[in-house]
């Protein structure tokens, strides 16, 4: 196999996993068609959420769709120009572990996307808090959750764009310690 080849099959493999994690993710829709006769006389709008409960799947289903049939243009962009036609045996561990720090932060980063838009439907619930204490507590439940997406997109972006430099620093640091086989 390429490198090209490799890098594409693991972009496949992540949008088959982001499919796949996308299933648990439509149990809200049933609960929410099961409860949507008790929100109607809320100040929340039913349609705000359907929407929040009904958007993660569903962006998670369409990025592993994505993936699954872009991954060999994208594939492109995680591997270097000058070696596309590399061969397996060719490539070094260095390569490799450049190209699977990259293919796992896309997964960090694409894997945040629920929870991103779990954000947005809590920050559409607080504008409709019926009192200030129920607006605080919400609040006070999604900064916690505001600052682990943020880290988490930031880790998938900078493992997806320093696979290369991490994998050098990981290399850096097996030499001054290397492995020691205890058998």
């Amino acid at each position: 196999m390429t490198k090209h080849e490799i890098a594409s099959l693991s972009l496949k493999i992540l949008g088959i996993y982001s499919i796949i994690q996308a299933v648990p993710l439509l149990q809200p829709i049933g609960m929410y068609l099961t409860t949507f006769r008790h929100l109607a006389d809320k100040p929340i709008s039913p349609v705000s959420i359907f929407l929040g409960s009904a958007l993660p799947p569903i962006i998670l289903i369409l990025l592993g769709t994505f993936l699954i049939i872009f991954s060999s243009r994208l594939a492109g962009r995680l591997i270097s120009d000058d070696a596309t036609g590399t061969a397996l045996s060719a490539m070094s561990g260095l390569q490799i572990q450049a190209l699977v720090f990259s293919v796992l932060g896309v997964a960090v980063f694409v894997m945040a996307i629920p929870k991103l838009v779990q954000i947005g439907t809590n920050l559409a619930v607080l504008n409709h808090a019926e009192t200030k204490h129920e607006a605080e507590r919400i609040l006070r439940h999604t900064w916690p959750h505001i600052t682990a997406v943020i880290v988490q997109l930031l880790i998938g972006v900078g493992l997806f764009l320093g696979g290369k430099g991490l994998a050098k620093f990981w290399h850096h640091l097996r030499e001054d310690k290397p492995f020691i086989d205890d058998s």
